[in-house]
């Protein structure tokens, strides 16, 4: 089974990236508490870094002070959050049902592609660099 950790290792095996230390327990306890659909997924993301980029994609997964709750589109529109961004301009973000999302820049941050888990989205990351 893949987890959060496997994939890292191969990102730091393959792109010879550093993975920065973990947030702190308190960060990753308040995160849960304050965004209880944060999947445990994004919360192991935290428990092995603090963020972190991923230097030959340019996707970057921001440190938890830096995660915020986004609400884009019209005022009965969901809130996601925001937990990082790709090289391009797109925002990753976790959305209300514990999904990962890539919204669109160009058009309204609007959700563009939507993946099942992050473990799902980092291997679709790491097949980019194949």
């Amino acid at each position: 089974m893949k987890t959060v950790e496997n994939i890292l290792m191969k990102f730091e095996e393959c792109c010879r990236m550093e993975i920065p230390p973990p947030a702190s327990t308190m960060s990753i306890t308040e995160m849960k508490t304050n965004h209880p659909f944060v999947p445990s997924q994004v919360l192991d993301l935290y428990r092995i870094t603090d963020g972190m980029e991923i230097g030959m994609t340019g996707t970057e997964f921001y440190p938890v002070r830096e995660v915020q709750i986004c609400k884009y589109g019209g005022e009965s529109s969901p809130s996601f959050l925001e937990i990082g961004r790709m090289s391009f301009g797109d925002r990753i973000a976790v959305t209300p049902e514990g999904k990962i999302a890539l919204l669109d820049h160009e058009n309204d941050y609007t959700v563009q592609l939507e993946w099942d888990s992050l473990v799902d989205f980092l291997a679709d990351e790491l097949s980019a660099l194949d």
